[in-house]
């Protein structure tokens, strides 16, 4: 029994401010703890000094203050709103397993096809100009001609071999800028490129089609990663375009 009214006075604040234990015999005993043991019966139920001795003896070091287990709540509801938003872009992916594949490589394909488009540019549009020259000069002096008004060059025989030219120059560029052995280039590489792009991002599924061939038109190739394939693509143009324009 309490002698001291200041000392049994301050108790009963304290206890009027903070919880007490509900267990009889507890009663006087404020509330410190929460069991957090995932094999306690009473996990999660709030415990004061007696409880802990009484009930969670075995794992006294699962035993958390108030204050630190509220803590620990608050960062594990944290982690788990970072975990739920890792599902919903895991459950994006299962959407579209190969998005992340498919963007890389159309940054790869953009990068080639520009690369080409400049380089077949300026491989053929002077030789293009050589191969119609004759054409060209009549083509030109025909045109000069009527924008500056000289009406006495229109006549029919003038008209007929300005025809002849444009018919003439259009099969020659058409014959020697045929784009069958681009397209051939083009679809053989692409598939080096697809493959060999699939093996440095760990994309293992390749149609049997494709590899096939593939196969076809790499036997001298071997490994091949996409820079070399764009490599080999452009010799493979300079070569066909100089044997077209020598022919």
């Amino acid at each position: 029994m309490l002698r001291n009214p200041k000392v049994k006075e301050s108790l009963t604040s304290r206890l009027e401010q903070q919880e007490c234990c509900k267990l009889q015999g507890h009663e006087n005993n404020l509330i410190q703890f929460i069991c957090a043991c995932h094999e306690c019966p009473y996990r999660y139920q709030k415990a004061c000094a007696h409880c802990v001795i009484k009930l969670h003896g075995k794992h006294v070091e699962d035993m958390k203050e108030i204050e630190e287990f509220d803590q620990i709540i608050n960062e594990n509801s944290r982690k788990a709103k970072n975990l739920m938003k890792e599902s919903e872009e895991l459950i994006m992916k299962l959407k579209n397993p190969f998005l992340n594949f498919f963007e890389q490589l159309k940054l790869q394909l953009n990068e080639m096809i520009d690369s080409i488009q400049q380089r077949y540019l300026i491989q053929n549009q002077e030789r293009a100009q050589q191969l119609i020259r004759n054409e060209l000069d009549f083509i030109n002096q025909f045109n000069q001609n009527v924008n500056t008004k000289q009406n006495r060059y229109l006549n029919d025989h003038t008209l007929k071999q300005y025809s002849n030219s444009i018919k003439t120059a259009q099969e020659k560029l058409n014959n020697a800028l045929s784009l069958f052995e681009l397209k051939q280039l083009l679809e053989s590489n692409l598939i080096l490129l697809l493959e060999d792009f699939g093996k440095n991002t760990g994309i293992s599924y390749i149609s049997n089609t494709s590899r096939n061939t593939s196969q076809r038109h790499s036997s001298c190739h071997n490994i091949m990663t996409p820079r070399s394939a764009l490599n080999v693509f452009n010799h493979n143009i300079s070569v066909v375009r100089s044997k077209k324009f020598r022919n």
